[in-house]
Parts: structure tokens; sequence; C-alpha cells
């Protein structure tokens, strides 16, 4: 069986203002405070990545470990980001941030596209863990609104 793709993608509307909210998503030294299954990054990943910027992610998604090696293939701030990944178990992903500022608001849409190899992780994915990560990604998106928004109020936002 050929890798099969899966695509999830998840939306929120945040009290922000667009470049800050494209800043801090675009900061993967930020993505543990709001993403569960981001569990340490290595590199430069305290600063807004642009189009060629590497680092290292360890994740824990739907109760599977990996390291994953992140290039960033798009950058067209505040609008629009993505980066491309492989895991050390043989995964390939495709990240995509798209935002857009709507009044005193930006709605902002995670895209995450994955392939697994060999028939019985696609079974498995098919089975149970596209639905763990597509929980997973909800839970970060409710939590990115929640700490931007309570960044915003307070203006503690780095």
């Amino acid at each position: 069986m050929s890798a099969l793709e899966t695509k999830l993608i998840h939306h929120v509307s945040i009290a922000a203002e667009l470049n800050l909210a494209f800043d801090f998503v675009c900061t993967p030294g930020h993505w543990p405070n709001w993403h569960p299954s981001s569990l340490r990054l290595f590199g430069d990943v305290n600063r807004p990545l642009g189009v060629g910027d590497a680092f290292e992610e360890d994740i824990c998604a739907a109760g599977r470990t990996a390291r994953l090696r992140w290039q960033v293939v798009t950058c067209y701030a505040p609008t629009l980001w993505s980066a491309q990944a492989r895991a050390d178990n043989g995964v390939l992903l495709q990240l995509s941030y798209r935002l857009a500022q709507h009044g005193d608001r930006v709605h902002f849409e995670r895209e995450l596209s994955y392939r697994v190899s060999g028939w019985w992780l696609n079974l498995l994915n098919f089975m149970l863990l596209r639905r763990r990560i597509a929980a997973e990604s909800k839970i970060s998106l409710r939590q990115l609104k929640a700490l931007l928004e309570q960044a915003v109020s307070t203006k503690s936002i780095r």
C-alpha cells in the first residue's frame, strides 16, 4: 500500500493584531506553549522563521513520539507561512498557517498534511491516529487563542 495523504484543517478567530499573531505562530519556540504535541525544539527557534530556515522538534502526537526535521518553504508575512518536515520514522509532513485580519480579529487557519507509509500505519492512521491528531489540533487552536488574547489584553506578548 502506498502512502496516503491525510489533511487536517482547523480555524480559529483571535482578538489580536495580524502582525503580532503572525510573528507569534511563526516563532517555533512558542509552539510548546500552545500545541500539546510539541515537546522540545532545537535550533534558532526564538524568532519568526523565514524561507530556508531549518529546525528540529520532538513531538508526541496521538501517543507516538518522533523527531521532526523542519524547513520553512513559504513565508509571505503576515498572511502565509509553511514548512515541511520529515520525521525520524519516515512520516512526511506539511504545515501551513494562513492569517487574515477581519476588523479587530485575526482569522487563523492551520493546515497539517502528512503521509504515513506501509499498510499497517495507513490502517492505524485511518482507524485511530488521524482522529487523535485532529483532536490535538483543535486543542492547540483553543490554547493559542487563549494565550494570544490574554497576552494582548495584558500587553505581555514577546
